[in-house]
């Protein structure tokens, strides 16, 4: 009876950590749905799957253009030959900067696939490498993505869409960490099972060339905690 009794609380407690995308309520969280069209997935997909130069990295197989990502500290890596991004990716682009038209050019895009199954540990992308704006973008499958304070521990789990738009900023991008828990299916709000499928994810991110932060979280900064280690 005990262990029914806390299956259920955490079942609960789970159920009442999911948002929905109209339901976002995480200070700098944006999140849109079919901000890519039917059309533009079927031909970013065509190009993607075509191509040869997938890198292993853990449970997954990435692409980087611009520059690579330091997988082990979640910082920018090396600066590549192949600095322009692909050219399926210019409708999307062009549509970011009519909706928001002082966003910076982005010079960094991983590309990763996510078999069933698999996820990503909980991780904040370096304060002192990159932008205030990072953007990322679901592909083929919707997935259940985690988001927790690192001040108060408040977690909160959002539904990604398939052909959504995900821009984290302020509080979200230097306060709350991500992730995506492996397993094969997702509970939702109403209590339902999903299954998850193969997964693509596209993330944008712009580069400090100085690398050097001036965030307003100066306690969960890397200019900070690298300081004192």
């Amino acid at each position: 009876m005990m262990f029914i009794e806390y299956v259920n609380l955490t079942y609960n407690n789970f159920i009442n950590q999911i948002k929905n995308s109209d339901k976002v309520e995480i200070p700098g969280l944006i999140l849109i749905e079919d901000f890519i069209t039917v059309k533009q997935e079927k031909n970013i997909l065509q190009h993607v799957y075509s191509t040869k130069s997938w890198i292993p990295v853990q449970d997954r197989i990435v692409l980087h253009y611009g520059y690579s990502f330091n997988y082990d500290l979640n910082e920018v890596g090396t600066k590549l030959s192949n600095l322009e991004l692909p050219s399926y990716m210019n409708p999307l682009l062009e549509k970011l900067n009519k909706l928001f038209p002082s966003m910076p050019k982005f010079e960094q895009l991983t590309i990763q696939l996510y078999p069933v199954g698999t996820g990503i540990p909980p991780h904040m992308d370096h304060h002192s490498s990159f932008g205030p704006n990072v953007i990322a973008f679901s592909l083929e499958n919707p997935v259940i993505m985690e988001f927790k304070n690192l001040k108060t521990d408040k977690v909160v789990n959002i539904d990604l869409p398939r052909r959504s738009l995900m821009m984290l900023k302020d509080d979200v991008r230097y306060a709350w960490s991500h992730a995506v828990r492996a397993r094969k299916s997702d509970l939702l709000e109403n209590g339902q099972v999903r299954e998850r499928g193969q997964r693509i994810s596209l993330t944008l991110r712009t580069v400090n060339p100085d690398r050097i932060c001036k965030c307003s979280w100066p306690e969960l900064c890397d200019r900070n905690i690298n300081s004192k280690s």
